[in-house]
């Protein structure tokens, strides 16, 4: 098997083979971006343009709210693969002030395929400030479509019922953490572990996991500290992460060390998510060099 360059041509008027003739707009070159599939169409989202000595420029974009005002959002575009490769940016609808995502980098996006809802946590934004915020749209029936709707972001933040004192449980802001959605048994849950979190003493790597259940019913669902019943990896940041069956799988990352390879870490864990019970994979010389 081999790498093959996906090409970007002009884009073809509908229902014909020849082409419109113009330019196809593209995302600007970018890091720090995250790209989530939901099955014949995939996001992109967020992400840094440009970078110097003293500050980064973050991929985002002005969108109109009904009273006119220009509302800053996180720039998102659409990928169509077949049956020609097609960038197509992500159109907001009933933009709010304080309603929308912020350009952002280190966040992390799922996708809830019962749902059919792309969610979106955490990151560190374009005022350089750690957020805990959560968000996410609804993708219509025949995804193949998505790129011709407009969206509304929806907050995925839980909300203090009319009986509750004290503050809403939820993590801390944070970025370079990993999430991964399980769906199933009755459960519909986004977990959130790690990452690089202001802990009071200053940003270090952590070790917490978190569980959202129920991302769409914000009067219902919560936000609760997953505690396992073993050891389990070490405090990391900016680790893969993913769900196998009813196992949530997270390898390497940067450790708590802060810089240099001696903090990168190459262990694999295997989380149950029945007993709690985290499982350390043995190490062999197959595993990847740090």
């Amino acid at each position: 098997q081999a790498w093959e360059e996906v090409s970007f041509g002009p884009p073809r008027e509908p229902g014909k083979c020849s082409s419109t003739g113009a330019s196809q707009a593209l995302p600007d070159p970018r890091a720090g971006h995250v790209m989530k599939s939901t099955g014949n169409i995939s996001l992109l989202c967020g992400g840094y343009t440009d970078v110097s000595t003293t500050n980064k420029t973050y991929a985002g974009t002005f969108t109109s709210s009904s009273s006119g005002v220009p509302i800053l959002a996180i720039e998102c575009w659409w990928l169509t693969p077949s049956p020609q490769p097609l960038w197509t940016k992500f159109m907001i609808a009933n933009a709010t002030v304080g309603g929308v995502p912020t350009p952002r980098e280190g966040f992390t996006m799922e996708y809830d395929f019962v749902e059919r809802s792309l969610l979106m946590f955490g990151g560190l934004d374009h005022t350089s400030s750690q957020v805990n915020d959560c968000w996410y749209i609804t993708v219509g029936a025949d995804d193949k479509l998505a790129h011709r709707v407009a969206y509304t972001w929806k907050s995925c933040r839980p909300r203090p019922s009319a009986t509750q004192t004290g503050a809403v449980a939820e993590p801390p802001p944070r970025y370079g953490h990993g999430s991964a959605y399980f769906a199933g048994m009755g459960d519909q849950s986004l977990y959130i572990m790690g990452g690089f979190a202001d802990d009071g003493i200053g940003v270090y790597a952590q070790p917490d996991m978190w569980r959202l259940n129920k991302h769409n019913y914000v009067q219902e669902s919560a936000w609760t500290q997953v505690d396992a019943v073993s050891v389990g990896p070490s405090p990391r940041g900016f680790h893969a992460m993913w769900r196998a069956g009813f196992k949530i799988i997270v390898h390497g990352g940067q450790g708590a060390a802060g810089k240099g390879t001696s903090s990168v870490l190459q262990d694999t864990w295997a989380l149950d998510l029945f007993t709690l019970v985290w499982r350390q994979y043995s190490v062999s010389d197959s595993i990847p060099v740090v």
